[in-house]
C-alpha cells in the first residue's frame, strides 16, 4: 500500500511540473501601441502595394509595457481598418522577399533620422524570403469593431526584447498585386510613436512621414522567479519520491 501511494504521489508531482512548465513558459499576444488592442486605430498605411516598400517605425517605451524584457518575440500580426469590411484579399498576394528587422532604437522620437540605419541599434533580421497572403486571410466585418488579426508571420530568429524605444523595419519588393492597407495610427511623437517611408525596397535614406501599423506581437513568456523556484522545488520532491520508490 505504501508504494502504490508513493507512485501516485510522483505521478502527481510529475504532472504538476508538467503544468507549471507550460504555463511558465507559453506564447503571448501584446499589441503595440496597446490603446488599439480591442479598438481600430484612425488611419491606414498602403504597406501592400505592388512596389517595393521600406517601412521604418518606433513605438515608445511607454507602449510596449505588456512586453516583458527578456521576452523573446516569436512572430507578429497585422490587421485591416474597420473600412474595410470584407475578407481580403481577393486572392492570393505574393511578395518576392518581405523582409522585417527588429532594434533598439537608435535616437530618442524627437530625433528619428531620415538615414534608417541610424534609428537602429543591434538590429536583427528576424525574418526574410519570399510571403504569401492567402485570399481572404485578412478578416473583415461591418460591426463596428475592430477586425480581427490576419495571418500570423513568424520569424526565422527570436527577437529578445531588450527594453527601451522598439524599432521595426520591413522591406518588400512590392506583392503581384496590391492589397488592403494594415490597420495604423496617425504618426505623432506626442503619442509615442513615429514612422517614415520609401517606395523601394533598399532605401537607406525615408523622408515620407507614415502612419504607424499596430501590430500584435506573439512571443514566448519569461518565467517568473517563483514560477521557476516552484519548478524546481516540485522536481527535487519527484526526485526524493522516484529514489524511496527504487530502494523498495
Amino acid at each position: 500500500m505504501a508504494s502504490f501511494n508513493l507512485t501516485r504521489f510522483a505521478a502527481v508531482l510529475l504532472l504538476s511540473i508538467a503544468a507549471h512548465s507550460t504555463q511558465a513558459v507559453t506564447n503571448v499576444e501584446a499589441v503595440i501601441p496597446p490603446e488599439f488592442t480591442d479598438t481600430e486605430a484612425d488611419a491606414t498605411f498602403g504597406l501592400f502595394a505592388n512596389t517595393g516598400r521600406t517601412y521604418q517605425a518606433q513605438y515608445a517605451a511607454s507602449h510596449l509595457i505588456n512586453l516583458p524584457i527578456g521576452t523573446a518575440i516569436t512572430g507578429l500580426s497585422m490587421r485591416t481598418n474597420g473600412a474595410f469590411t470584407s475578407n481580403l484579399p481577393g486572392s492570393d498576394v505574393t511578395f518576392g522577399d518581405f523582409e522585417i528587422t527588429f532594434a533598439q532604437a537608435g535616437n530618442p522620437l524627437n530625433a528619428f533620422s531620415s538615414t534608417v540605419a541610424d534609428n537602429m541599434l543591434n538590429p536583427s533580421v528576424v525574418r526574410s524570403g519570399a510571403w504569401t497572403i492567402e485570399a481572404g486571410s485578412f478578416p473583415g466585418a461591418d460591426d463596428g469593431q475592430a477586425n480581427a488579426w490576419g495571418p500570423l508571420i513568424s520569424f526565422d530568429s527570436p527577437y529578445t526584447y531588450q527594453g527601451g524605444d522598439l524599432v521595426i523595419l520591413i522591406r518588400h519588393t512590392g506583392g503581384n498585386t496590391s492589397s488592403a492597407a494594415p490597420d495604423a495610427a496617425s504618426y505623432s511623437v506626442e503619442n509615442g510613436y513615429w514612422a517614415r517611408w520609401g517606395a523601394t525596397a533598399d532605401a537607406t535614406t525615408i523622408t515620407n512621414t507614415a502612419n504607424v501599423i499596430v501590430f500584435n506581437l506573439h512571443y514566448t513568456a519569461v518565467p517568473e522567479p517563483s514560477e521557476m523556484a516552484l519548478i524546481v522545488a516540485l522536481g527535487g520532491f519527484a526526485c526524493v519520491a522516484f529514489r524511496r520508490l527504487r530502494r523498495q
